[in-house]
């Protein structure tokens, strides 16, 4: 018997039990990544597990929050973080599918959205969906412990450019006070191309829950001693998560982030990780698909499942969907009647 419940934030050691081992156990379920989220966000945790004689057979995680035109869900919410269901049997994605729906179709859910996860075997066509999408995720295997023979799966663009930026003398290093560094050329460098940044709170909340030297690390690219560039990486169930790069643009033509990103695979890999995350790229970012590509890099599916409860939500302009709701998917922009 298969028995759907609340998540109890008091067994957050026992879910991330279950998520370790699992290829598809990514960073964004994790514990320590929801305390994130909840501390960022006026949002209230919904997240739902499934129990087998006790035992968890099933995650799903799952946000609220409240605004203008009623209460919206996500998994996950915060710039498109991968959720959906994992299941340990398919009684237990059917269970919490089930689960899922009813609160997605509750009335006084506007509306409702999952991100499914590529390293899943998950069945989407179980989740309510009025609108969605299909994008693809990038990752690199690192299963290959030899260096040359690493290297030799990338692309020579990516080994001339780790030389180029070692002959212009770029060193990089792990160094925390570079956190700083990183956050304002982040802000700078997509706010230039008409982007929103992660908030530095973002920045100072994973710190908290993610210590830096632990779970994550900052490297820093330097020349002449100056910070040129730097990236945050999160480690978690043996995935070493690429999550936010910034480049000084006066010195990108150095090739600061190749050796940066060089250097941090090889400390993943000799850490025991299994794959580097690359993470989704959009269809218009066709430069950045193949940046990634160089790196040996394979690539996946992943989508949006978006269940929109409440038609009325479509009258609503993306302004103001994006004032009401921050950092949430409420509906699809190109769905919107008053747009």
């Amino acid at each position: 018997m298969i028995a759907v419940e609340p998540h109890d934030v008091g067994s957050d050691t026992e879910w991330d039990g279950f998520l370790t081992g699992r290829e598809d156990g990514l960073f964004w379920y994790s514990a320590a990544y929801r305390a994130v989220l909840r501390d960022l966000m006026p949002v209230t945790e919904h997240s739902l597990v499934a129990r087998e004689d006790g035992r968890i057979v099933g995650v799903l995680p799952l946000f609220a929050l409240d605004g203008p035109v009623g209460r919206v869900y996500n998994s996950l919410p915060y710039y498109g973080g991968h959720g959906g269901i994992l299941a340990a049997s398919r009684d237990a994605e059917l269970a919490l599918s089930d689960a899922y729906r009813k609160i997605a179709t509750a009335t006084d859910t506007v509306s409702a959205a999952a991100v499914s996860n590529p390293f899943s075997s998950q069945d989407r066509s179980l989740l309510p969906r009025t609108h969605g999408d299909d994008r693809f995720s990038q990752f690199t295997p690192l299963d290959e412990p030899d260096r040359a023979a690493f290297t030799a799966r990338w692309e020579s663009r990516a080994r001339w450019s780790v030389r180029k930026a070692e002959r212009a003398g770029v060193v990089v290093e792990r160094d925390p006070s570079a956190l700083a560094w990183l956050v304002d050329e982040h802000t700078r460098g997509m706010i230039s191309v008409g982007a929103v940044p992660k908030e530095p709170r973002f920045f100072e909340l994973a710190a908290k829950h993610l210590p830096i030297g632990d779970t994550s690390e900052i490297w820093v690219a330097r020349h002449e001693g100056q910070p040129i560039a730097a990236v945050l990486i999160f480690y978690f169930n043996g995935i070493a998560e690429y999550f936010t790069p910034a480049v000084d643009p006066d010195m990108r033509s150095l090739q600061p982030l190749s050796l940066l990103v060089a250097t941090a695979m090889f400390d993943a890999v000799a850490r025991g990780c299994r794959v580097w995350n690359w993470g989704g790229t959009a269809p218009s970012l066709h430069s950045l698909f193949l940046f990634k590509r160089q790196w040996g890099s394979d690539k996946r599916t992943y989508g949006y499942d978006v269940f929109v409860n409440d038609d009325s939500v479509l009258d609503r302009t993306s302004a103001e969907l994006l004032a009401g709701y921050p950092h949430f998917f409420v509906a699809p922009f190109s769905a919107l009647r008053a747009e």
